[in-house]
């Protein structure tokens, strides 16, 4: 039986350093990369759940563009579990968890297409926000889950 496709071990250390200090229900958005990057928001979602995404604005609405949410398994290694374009209006759930958030069951195409975009879309946010194990996010940055956006 296939298993789910951990990202690559590139994007889990970027994923590490967006998500590290962040308690369930706290979030951090980040802003380094100047005029015409988007900013990345990330949220831990419960123990073992992270959202990061990026949004704009359309008609006053936060759109997500993406938004992909994570788990994070006890081994640190991390596992797409659905992508969000609000733009186009897509969403792909690829991995249910059970109640003691564990994988319950997945799509292997789906998931495994998520995990391979993500290993792009962690070294475009690495470079664009400047994250590097010796420069983790500030932890100020962090805030309440309604303040995301």
């Amino acid at each position: 039986m296939a298993q789910p496709k951990a990202v690559s071990q590139a994007a889990k250390r970027t994923l590490d350093l967006l998500t590290v200090g962040l308690s369930p229900g706290e979030s951090r958005k980040l802003d380094n990369g100047g005029a015409g990057i988007m900013p990345v928001c990330v949220e831990r979602l419960s123990a073992a759940t992270y959202s990061v995404a990026h949004y704009y604005e359309q008609n006053g609405d936060l759109v997500p563009d993406p938004d992909v949410v994570f788990w994070k398994a006890p081994s640190g290694d991390y596992y797409p579990m659905s992508i969000q374009h609000g733009a186009m209006g897509f969403r792909q759930q690829a991995m249910q968890l059970d109640h003691l958030e564990k994988p319950a069951s997945f799509k292997p195409r789906a998931q495994r297409d998520i995990a391979t975009f993500v290993t792009t879309w962690m070294r475009n946010i690495q470079q664009q926000q400047g994250l590097s194990p010796k420069k983790p996010p500030e932890q100020g940055k962090r805030t309440a889950q309604a303040d995301v956006g």
